[in-house]
């Protein structure tokens, strides 16, 4: 059963097939090593609410140095078995199963990441995937959202948000495919609907604001790539109220999906963007990053 598991949820997600032949290799080197069980009973207690997230983790490091299995190959495991006491908190709050799905879809892309920067199929990612896995951060659609305070002030139109105003912070998922605009527009749509529903205390009442702090953000992005690409639609609509630079390269790997470590020759220029990048690195510029707002209801950007 607990194989039969793994299979089905690396089938439903969709995971590379080299992924999967990874993952599998995982959990039967576990078996092997009749260790298999110190991870179901993590994964039990976390259910049973013996043990919080955060130490459910602490406990799979410390099981993979048992095994000498790599640590994010373990963590992932453990959190494909873990999604499915996410899948039935999910239910017992009324939130709809594809919300679920694509929350745990986060596991996929940030296998995706791990295996590109590491070359290994797992998640370096832990602390970012507790925000999902208690209920703090949502996939929906093709975009991502945290609901918290803003944490900044800004005024703009008939916009007025405090430090502690309620927004949702926006995360984009490296899926793979297209940030297509109109996919976009959806997934703040339904996000407005599942928030409102979900969370009235705090988004009932007043136009949804999102809110996106990010290197896409980037002010020469502008000048790198066509404003009809689905990436500049996408940034278009914030109205971005802050920006800064980066004191070095080390955010480029969103970019290029590998760090940059001194050698320019290896870095893949497969697209416009990365070779924009490239001649930003050849120059010795700053890359850097942008805060904006965008509220649909009110159509407050920059389009």
């Amino acid at each position: 059963m607990k194989k039969q598991y793994l299979v089905e949820f690396l089938n439903a997600f969709d995971f590379p097939d080299k992924a999967k032949v990874s993952i599998k290799n995982t959990y039967a080197m576990l078996v092997a090593c009749g260790k298999a069980q110190a991870l179901f009973d993590c994964v039990e207690d976390y259910g049973a609410n013996r043990c919080t997230y955060n130490d459910g983790i602490e406990r799979i490091r410390a099981l993979a140095k048992e095994t000498d299995i790599h640590e994010y190959a373990l963590i992932l495991l453990y959190l494909i078995y873990a999604a499915d006491v996410l899948k039935q908190r999910y239910i017992s709050r009324g939130f709809d199963e594809s919300v679920w799905f694509d929350s745990v879809s986060d596991l996929k892309y940030k296998a995706l990441d791990c295996e590109g920067l590491f070359g290994v199929w797992g998640t370096k990612d832990a602390s970012w995937h507790r925000g999902f896995f208690e209920m703090e951060k949502f996939g929906i659609g093709k975009l991502q959202f945290h609901p918290t305070e803003f944490g900044a002030k800004y005024e703009k139109n008939s916009i007025k948000l405090q430090k502690d105003s309620p927004v949702l912070y926006v995360h984009v998922p490296r899926t793979g495919g297209k940030l297509d605009y109109e996919g976009v527009q959806r997934s703040y749509k339904m996000a407005t609907e599942f928030f409102k529903k979900h969370f009235p205390e705090k988004y009932a009442d007043r136009p949804v604001a999102f809110v996106f702090h990010s290197w896409m953000l980037f002010e020469k992005h502008g000048q790198m790539m066509n404003p009809s690409s689905n990436f500049m639609r996408f940034c278009n609509d914030f109205d971005v109220f802050s920006r800064g630079e980066y004191p070095d390269y080390k955010n480029v790997w969103r970019v290029f999906y590998r760090y940059y470590e001194g050698d320019i020759s290896v870095m893949p220029t497969d697209t416009s963007l990365q070779r924009a990048y490239i001649d930003i690195i050849k120059n010795n510029e700053k890359t850097g990053w942008g805060w904006g707002v965008y509220v649909p209801d009110l159509t407050v950007g920059n389009q």
